[in-house]
């Protein structure tokens, strides 16, 4: 029983032999970081690009696509920048257009208008140079026989009236020539009446339509030259 007991027993060596057995086999404590490891470890995730295992180069990728949005960002900038040159000086070109056809019509208006107030004036002057001839031959109606000074200042009025008529048939406008050949046919007709033995009457009808015919003529001429009382 008792060589038994004494073989049944572990000896010591085997005993401690066992016991390193298992302290060997045992599996190592897990160290968790306590607050002061906390700054290390979020730089030790920050380095491995986070602690959702998020790579590094997930900021380098960020980078790109800003730069490529700042770059697209500032190309439309520029064309829109161009587009609005361009619109303006589109515009700008425009108005110096209206501007410039603006002045051109300005310019043709007055120049018609002093080319008729001069054809107007020639007419007047004619008038006045036929009443003055009508004079110069009344002193000789009795017999008829006009001096040859006469006879050239009437001749001389009615082409100086020919030449004012047609200068308004040039610059118009056509009522101001319609008043202007009736004057100068009244003034015609005055100076042959007033140099000729027919009655008083036909005398004093030629001057009155001559009358008429100069009033007409000045109303039709300052409606259109835009003179106003």
């Amino acid at each position: 029983m008792r060589l038994l007991a004494a073989a049944d027993m572990p000896t010591q060596s085997s005993c401690a032999s066992s016991a390193m057995t298992h302290r060997v086999d045992r599996p190592k404590p897990v160290i968790l970081p306590t607050v002061r490891h906390h700054g290390g470890l979020w730089m030790l995730l920050a380095q491995t690009g986070g602690a959702a295992g998020t790579p590094a180069r997930t900021k380098d990728h960020n980078g790109v696509v800003n730069e490529w949005l700042t770059a697209v960002i500032g190309l439309l900038g520029a064309g829109v920048g161009a587009g609005a040159a361009v619109w303006g000086a589109a515009r700008s070109a425009r108005a110096a257009r209206e501007a410039l056809a603006v002045q051109r019509r300005y310019d043709d208006a007055r120049w018609m208008r002093e080319q008729r107030q001069a054809a107007y004036h020639a007419m007047i002057q004619a008038d006045m140079m036929q009443t003055e001839a009508a004079y110069a031959v009344l002193g000789h109606r009795e017999n008829g026989d006009w001096p040859p000074e006469v006879r050239a200042k009437q001749h001389e009025a009615h082409y100086e009236a020919v030449a004012a008529e047609s200068l308004i048939e040039l610059c118009g406008p056509s009522h101001v020539l319609e008043a202007a050949r009736e004057l100068r046919k009244a003034g015609d007709l005055m100076v042959m009446e007033w140099g000729s033995d027919g009655p008083r009457d036909r005398t004093v009808d030629a001057e009155q339509r001559r009358a008429r015919a100069l009033a007409a003529f000045r109303e039709a001429a300052r409606q259109t030259l835009g003179y106003t009382w």
